[in-house]
């Protein structure tokens, strides 16, 4: 797994490498990162994001920002928890008003946006797609980082999904999947795109996208070969 970033006290340059590290590692580890699903891509690619910030942005939003993403993900310990006991849990309920003031603080620049970002991840994660749909829409839209915009389109897609939109997710997914140049893997993006599918009931369609899978990799390379994996157990399945 890629190793775990602290977010406080992180020098810019340390970000970028970061970035570098991240990106090149969902890169090779796509086959896995798919299995769980989209908001853990986006979650890794979201770190991308980082690498152009300048050092000149408002403190406020900053420390609400980090401070929100060490709840988040689990770095700051739980009063009375015992020192290394077991792995860290993320708290999304307690990060979330941080990261909605640090998104209205922090409006159209670029931690605002990741502020903003993750308002929607939280929400989502506490079971409130519906709301977390339009914040992500808007990230996606409106973020001036591109990596940033294409993981706000790959957890948007999840949160389509989970809302009960089915034919939104759909077409998110297959928009990362089609466009240029875009920081969400296009192979993943159509994975998940067979796995909803398939999870509605629609099996052709499903074995259609994992036939393109295949043939836009001419046969070859580990997300051609996970196509055809699960191509062959529909086939052997009852």
């Amino acid at each position: 797994m890629a190793r775990r970033i602290s977010r406080k006290g992180m020098r810019q340059d340390e970000f970028i490498e970061a970035a570098l590290d991240t990106g090149e590692w969902v890169e090779k580890h796509w086959r896995p990162v798919a299995a769980i699903g989209g908001a853990a891509v986006a979650l890794l690619l979201i770190v991308v994001a980082w690498n152009g910030w300048g050092g000149h942005r408002d403190a406020e939003v900053s420390r609400l920002l980090s401070e929100g993403l060490a709840l988040y993900t689990g770095d700051r310990p739980v009063a009375g928890a015992q020192p290394k006991a077991a792995p860290a849990t993320g708290r999304p309920a307690e990060a979330l008003p941080l990261f909605e003031q640090a998104a209205r603080m922090g409006k159209s620049t670029p931690r605002g946006q990741v502020a903003a970002f993750y308002q929607g991840v939280s929400l989502l994660r506490l079971g409130r797609a519906s709301e977390a749909a339009p914040i992500l829409e808007e990230v996606a839209g409106n973020a001036s980082d591109r990596p940033l915009a294409d993981a706000a389109r790959g957890m948007l897609a999840e949160a389509y999904e989970k809302a009960g939109d089915v034919e939104k997710a759909v077409a998110t997914y297959r928009k990362l999947a089609e466009t240029p140049g875009a920081a969400f893997p296009p192979d993943v993006a159509l994975m998940q795109l067979a796995r909803l599918l398939e999870e509605r009931g629609r099996t052709d369609e499903a074995r259609q996208v994992l036939k393109e899978i295949i043939t836009k990799n001419g046969g070859q390379g580990a997300s051609a070969t996970a196509a055809r994996e699960k191509l062959e157990g529909k086939k052997a399945g009852p």
